[in-house]
């Protein structure tokens, strides 16, 4: 049987998950910022066991599972935050959208003294 790295990889985000809940409701501390630090330990904890466990093939010696575990935890951490960037991107952006829209906060007349000049320029070379 062999161990990937995306096996190792779901774990180690199953564990980072478990360590965010456990922080923040026992420990009462936030810290998500060294779930990355967390999540590379994990990995090379479970390339550790992986190693040892009969039947699992880990590489070829112990320096070879801590680096394939090391690399499914910094990799495990690093899907996680593109998917995270991408959805902040996409409601970054329908913010701006909304923030950069024209509002009209007292007087919403419709007086064409208050048009942008690239629109009066328009209105007077049409007629």
């Amino acid at each position: 049987m062999k161990l990937s790295i995306v096996t190792i990889g779901l774990f180690v985000g199953m564990l980072d998950q478990a360590t965010k809940y456990i922080t923040t409701n026992f420990v009462k501390q936030d810290m998500t910022k060294y779930i990355p630090v967390f999540s590379v330990v994990y990995g090379i904890i479970l390339g550790i066991i992986g190693y040892f466990m009969p039947g699992v093939d880990m590489g070829s010696d112990l320096l070879e599972a801590i680096f394939i575990g090391a690399s499914a935890g910094g990799a495990s951490t690093g899907v996680h935050q593109i998917g995270k960037q991408l959805s902040k991107a996409s409601t970054d952006k329908s913010s701006d959208d909304f923030q950069n829209a024209d509002t009209c906060e007292d007087d919403c007349s419709e007086d064409t003294d208050t048009q942008p000049e690239s629109d009066q320029e328009d209105n007077t070379n049409e007629g």
